[in-house]
């Protein structure tokens, strides 16, 4: 499970200035991981690096805010490789999360993400993603190599 979360769990590791009591949807977050086992897989391979994943204007408030929470029967360190880093085009930086085989090939199981295709039926979204591909696409010259991009 990862995305965008909006809040904060560890306010020691994962916020600097702002509102230093926490978010307000901590605790339901904590309970849906504590039910099905889930753990933040870059905090556990982490535990004492401080880093934020967005940053207001003046970056006198910063917080990681983007995670990925996997079942913590999934966790073997050798095989979860995890990033963060950042991403000019947001205001938040790209988090990353592979897991990779003995072969060294990225695997997924089934169903992991699907596409609500039936939102593509929409003409506004399909305008707005055609220009936002173009964008994109048309930025990646400006960068010196696909990694930076």
């Amino acid at each position: 499970m990862g995305g965008d979360f909006s809040l904060v769990l560890d306010i020691a590791m994962d916020r600097f200035g702002g509102n230093p009591h926490g978010s307000i949807g901590s605790p339901e977050l904590k309970r849906l991981l504590s039910k099905y086992h889930l753990i933040d897989i870059w905090r556990h391979q982490h535990p004492s690096l401080k880093t934020c994943t967005w940053s207001n204007v003046d970056r006198s408030i910063m917080l990681r805010l983007d995670k990925f929470y996997i079942s913590v029967d999934l966790v073997d360190d050798s095989k979860i490789v995890t990033g963060i880093q950042p991403c000019h085009l947001s205001d938040h930086d790209l988090v990353s999360f592979n897991i990779f085989d003995t072969n060294h090939v990225i695997t997924w199981g089934r169903g992991v993400w699907k596409m609500n295709t039936s939102l593509l039926k929409h003409e506004k979204l399909r305008t707005e993603i055609l220009s936002f591909w173009s964008d994109w696409t048309e930025a990646k010259m400006l960068f010196s190599d696909v990694g930076e991009w």
